[in-house]
């Protein structure tokens, strides 16, 4: 910290402590005066104006004269000195605590609530579950053509549905499922695979867990065997980037071909 040697007027200064989640608490507070300061609540009002008036027009301008610091020296002067200043401190202190409070409650919200983009006005409407995602998303893609706004609502109305989904890994292994044999299965898959990995992203990494129920692990492993036949009803690029994607692993005894 710089010397106050030469300043004309006190400085305010904090001490921070981190606390043990991480958090920066206020420990302490208080002023670094200069040399052969002498504290006094003397003077009136007038006078105290005078001063600050005085020391404006005598210290040069630089970032240890500041607004804040000169209102202290104004207090100071003040005939009621320090204890004017302690109440305002005792007040923001206790503003101070209850923003923190909030802040800290906010925070732990905000971490322990999955990412969920916003509501939108347009949403897809899906029948029959995860299976008919696929259906719902070329539907809706043929209806907006090449129309690039119409299309860019699309994508995040498929966001918004993935990420409603109470286990994201067990939605989009049914949905890639859900598009076996359809002749536009590899842009209907990429872009559900895409969507998924930018809700993981947000997540920070968090897909819902990659464990899978029983049917949707049987309904996995068929993903693989029929990825695994020529010219099979799943293409094999599909299937291994959702293994990538969904951080799962093959079916025992089943490998990653394309």
């Amino acid at each position: 910290m710089a010397s106050t040697r030469h300043r004309k007027h006190p400085v305010l200064i904090a001490e921070l402590r981190e606390g043990s989640h991480g958090y920066w608490h206020e420990a302490s507070r208080g002023f670094l005066l200069p040399r052969r300061r002498r504290v006094a609540a003397q003077g009136t009002e007038a006078e105290a104006m005078e001063a600050v008036e005085k020391c404006e027009a005598a210290v040069d301008e630089g970032p240890s004269v500041t607004w804040l610091q000169l209102q202290i020296e104004r207090l100071l002067r003040a005939g009621e000195g320090f204890d004017r200043w302690w109440r305002e401190v005792d007040r923001l202190t206790d503003v101070a605590e209850r923003t923190e409070r909030h802040s800290i409650e906010a925070q732990r919200f905000c971490a322990a609530t999955p990412w969920c983009p916003p509501p939108l006005a347009w949403p897809l409407v899906v029948e029959a579950g995860a299976r008919g995602l696929g259906v719902a998303y070329e539907e809706r893609r043929s209806t907006a053509g090449g129309d690039e706004i119409a299309l860019a609502d699309l994508r995040q109305a498929l966001l918004a549905w993935l990420a409603a989904a109470p286990s994201l890994t067990e939605f989009v292994v049914l949905a890639i499922a859900g598009i076996q044999g359809n002749a536009q299965q590899r842009m209907l898959g990429h872009g559900i695979l895409d969507a998924a990995k930018r809700i993981m992203q947000k997540r920070g990494g968090d897909c819902g867990g990659s464990t899978l129920a029983v049917d949707t692990q049987g309904t996995w492993a068929a993903l693989w065997r029929e990825a695994l036949i020529p010219d099979g009803q799943i293409c094999p690029k599909l299937v291994a980037k959702a293994c990538q994607t969904l951080q799962l692993t093959p079916p025992p005894g089943l490998g990653c071909e394309e």
